[in-house]
C-alpha cells in the first residue's frame, strides 16, 4: 500500500472574532467523510458549543 492510499483524519478550524467552527473528516484517495462538525460562539449569552454528527444529531451543553 502506498502512503497516498491510506485514510487520514483531518481537522479543519475556522475562527472569527466571536466564533469558532470545526469539522473532522476522514479522507482517503477516493472518499471524504464528515465525522463530526461543531461550533462555539461567544456573545451576550453564555458561550455555547454545539456538535453535529453526520446524521444531523445535535448535542452540546452550555459552557460558562
Amino acid at each position: 500500500m502506498h502512503d497516498h492510499d491510506q485514510e487520514r483524519t483531518i481537522l479543519v478550524l475556522n475562527s472569527g472574532s466571536s466564533s469558532l467552527k470545526c469539522g473532522l473528516f476522514a479522507h482517503s484517495a477516493n472518499d471524504e467523510t464528515l465525522l463530526l462538525e461543531g461550533a462555539a460562539a461567544s456573545g451576550r449569552e453564555l458561550t455555547r458549543l454545539t456538535e453535529v454528527s453526520p446524521g444531523g444529531r445535535r448535542s452540546g451543553p452550555r459552557l460558562k
